[in-house]
């Protein structure tokens, strides 16, 4: 290679590195940008994350502000029905004494008035209960003819004294006893009477209840039916939301009364259903599962049990007495077993003993909490064979945090109380063994 040839080669080897040199910048400027994009996103992405945990944080504040709004009016109960019954006794002394006419014309109407507050405050009072979480649900067996005859005499008096018919009917196939909670049904069905009385200015009102469908699909519907003036179509749907009433020159009111029925009813485990036609009158049902509701076994149609059936069998840990009670309610509502530990220790010694197919654990107890409870069942407290068992957890803790909480400790599920029986039997069918399981 001659000497001109070592500089073109030469030339040649400095034109690619710069060419290399320029790429490596070029690259290196790409670099820049995508970690300077990155960074960006980065910051955008936190600026998210606080926009969401600072929405999350309001929300949060939002519904303490509409908690402790209600707790308020809760707390104040007292003293708003200690108001009101002194008026309305003051009023019915004066409606008793010797009024001249006009006077007790203006008596009456203070009356009047006076029982429609209560009627209102009554209502507010029931929504604060249940939107502050003050509803606990007393599952017992009541005969089916009692609550319609109750629902009857308390509401005669006025149905005679507008010259209404009021009656009772018990459908065919009707079980003589159901399982439920009577006080909280009844007080779901008072206020669709006293709507249907209010409403209804000639013809009557009928109370009843009957069996819809058959098999699995059957239901226990109780219904007020009225010869009223009925709900335009338009304004059926609306009235069931809180604050909606219809036609408000025609029906007064905070449309708090449906509001409630409705939410009760749905944490009955139950559904609730208006049905209206102007002039006409109205239906107002309220629908349970057959299955649920009934004490008297299949439902109509279904396949009878032939007693040999498994069932599965529940250990709640709790040391709440009315919370017990609950639970096992609705264990015997779905078809369970059911056996109850006060605390840890107890839950832990009977595991040891007995076969469970799943727990219930509470997480606040005293002697042995939940947490380090089902830490020591997965250590093997209570044997080897029971550190599989199933533990879910049922707790009033629903703090940020606390599911994971229960998860970490060893728990399998979390729920939160006040629990719905759907819920609760959702839960059942995640966890229990197959041959074990409850249906739909």
């Amino acid at each position: 290679m001659n000497s001109q040839d070592s500089v073109n080669k030469i030339k040649e080897l400095e034109s690619t590195l710069l060419i290399e040199r320029r790429e490596r910048e070029g690259l290196e400027i790409d670099l820049k940008t995508a970690r300077a994009h990155l960074q960006a996103a980065r910051r955008e992405s936190q600026d998210a994350k606080s926009d969401v945990w600072a929405l999350a944080e309001v929300q949060q504040a939002l519904e303490a502000v509409g908690r402790s709004g209600s707790e308020f009016v809760i707390q104040m109960d007292h003293k708003i029905r200690t108001v009101l019954n002194g008026l309305l006794g003051m009023v019915e002394s004066l409606l008793n004494g010797d009024l001249v006419e006009d006077k007790l014309e203006l008596a009456t109407g203070a009356s009047k008035s006076a029982h429609e507050l209560l009627d209102i405050m009554n209502d507010v009072l029931d929504y604060c209960r249940l939107d502050a979480g003050h509803f606990e649900l007393d599952i017992e067996e009541f005969t089916t003819a009692d609550i319609l005859k109750a629902l009857e005499a308390e509401s005669k008096e006025v149905a005679l004294s507008k010259g209404l018919t009021l009656s009772s009917e018990i459908g065919q196939g009707v079980p003589a006893k159901l399982l439920g909670d009577p006080a909280h049904l009844r007080r779901a069905l008072s206020p669709l009477i006293e709507n249907a009385l209010r409403y209804t200015s000639e013809g009557g009102i009928g109370i009843g209840v009957e069996v819809e469908g058959a098999g699995e699909h059957a239901q226990i519907a109780f219904y007020v039916q009225d010869t009223g003036m009925g709900i335009a179509t338009e304004d059926v749907d609306r009235v069931c939301e809180a604050f909606e009433c219809g036609d408000t020159s025609h029906q007064p009111g905070l449309g708090l009364g449906l509001t409630v029925v409705r939410r009760l009813v749905e944490l009955m485990d139950g559904s609730f259903r208006l049905t209206s036609v102007v002039a006409q009158g109205s239906r107002a049902t309220i629908r349970f599962p057959y299955n649920l509701f009934s004490a008297e076994g299949d439902a109509p149609g279904g396949h009878p049990s032939n007693g040999v059936s498994p069932r599965a069998k529940v250990l709640v840990v709790e040391d709440n007495a009315v919370n017990q009670k609950v639970a096992l309610g609705f264990l015997r509502m779905i078809g369970c077993d059911t056996e109850v530990a006060w605390n840890g220790l107890q839950a832990i010694e009977q595991l040891s003993s007995a076969d469970y197919d799943l727990v219930l654990m509470d997480c606040m107890m005293p002697e042995l909490d939940g947490y380090e409870a089902t830490r020591r069942i997965r250590d093997g407290a209570a044997g080897e064979v029971r550190a599989k068992t199933p533990i879910i957890a049922l707790t009033a803790d629903d703090s940020p945090g606390a599911r994971q909480n229960c998860l970490r400790s060893g728990m399998d599920d979390y729920m939160t109380k006040p629990v719905r029986v759907d819920k609760l039997r959702t839960m059942l069918r995640i966890w229990l063994p197959a041959e074990v399981r409850p249906s739909v």
